[in-house]
């Protein structure tokens, strides 16, 4: 059993400089001084610059098109699998949008989300046992057990959203960039182990109280519960400010950056089961055996 959370505080100093710190290449983004660089600005090292990567970088001192330089307002938007920091599994594709506005006090905005979810073919439910009796002349039905399967997950799931903005304020850019990720089945098992781990399956013996040839009349005995748990969870959230002061013709930028991550690969299981009411109507470990079988 294992659960691990993690806070970090990361303060950068970037000194005098025309250079901006790249996203990381797998998992979170490293703190950085752009928020969503575009595919020409990653794959030339930065040379090659568009007003994408200008609008959302408050770094003034890059080659290029720069935060407070470009001349028009801009709508960005649309759906996008460029992002190098994330790798997406192409079960969906992030939808994203973005806007900057030009003027004595420019400022820009944009946001990207992801969601994709896999389904199990599970499904809750109750399956019964049936019996008959003979009454008279008639065979009366009558349930004899009963097991009731709850899935806690029936599908894993990921939850995505990067965004922020940054406004410029004189010689100075402020930005502020979250990031948040949160996804069950984080270890990737299939749909069906993944529901089978965490379920709650509860069997109930029942038995007669009517007498020979009297319709029947069904009174609980005992009770087995099984319940197994194993979330799989991971839960990334990250803030990240970065700032740049102009100074001539180069500048300082600085950041800081706080991130909070839990991870929870525990799981637990938990059997609980109550006494017979009726003398030799079943027996105990028979009923888990059964129970800790059920597919």
């Amino acid at each position: 059993m294992k659960k691990r959370s993690v806070l970090a505080l990361v303060i950068v100093l970037f000194a005098i400089t025309g250079l901006s710190p790249a996203f990381g290449q797998a998992g979170l983004p490293v703190p950085s001084s752009a928020l969503f660089p575009s595919y020409l600005s990653l794959y030339s090292f930065g040379v090659f610059r568009n007003p994408l990567d200008a609008a959302f970088d408050v770094n003034d001192a890059l080659p290029g098109p720069t935060f407070s330089t470009l001349e028009h307002d801009y709508f960005f938007g649309g759906l996008t699998n460029m992002d190098e920091f994330f790798a997406w599994d192409g079960g969906s594709i992030p939808l994203y949008a973005g806007y900057y506005s030009v003027g004595d006090t420019p400022w820009s905005a944009l946001g990207m989300f992801y969601t994709d979810s896999n389904s199990s073919n599970r499904s809750n439910g109750i399956t019964p046992v049936y019996a008959t009796k003979t009454v008279d002349t008639d065979l009366v039905a009558w349930v004899t057990a009963s097991t009731e399967t709850k899935y806690a997950y029936l599908e894993d799931f990921e939850t995505f959203f990067y965004g922020g903005g940054i406004m410029g304020l004189g010689g100075m850019n402020v930005g502020v960039f979250g990031y948040f990720d949160y996804l069950t089945n984080a270890s990737g098992a299939a749909p069906n182990t993944f529901a089978d781990a965490n379920l709650t399956s509860t069997f109930i013996d029942y038995y007669d109280t009517a007498g020979a040839g009297v319709t029947p009349n069904p009174a609980t005995n005992y009770t087995f519960t099984y319940t197994a748990s194993a979330p799989d969870t991971e839960l990334d959230l990250q803030i990240i400010v970065p700032l740049h002061m102009s100074l001539g013709g180069n500048g300082l930028t600085a950041l800081a950056a706080v991130r909070f991550s839990r991870e929870d690969d525990s799981s637990s299981l938990i059997e609980s089961y109550t006494a017979p009411a009726a003398a030799g109507a079943g027996s105990f470990n028979n009923v888990a055996l059964d129970v800790s079988t059920i597919d």
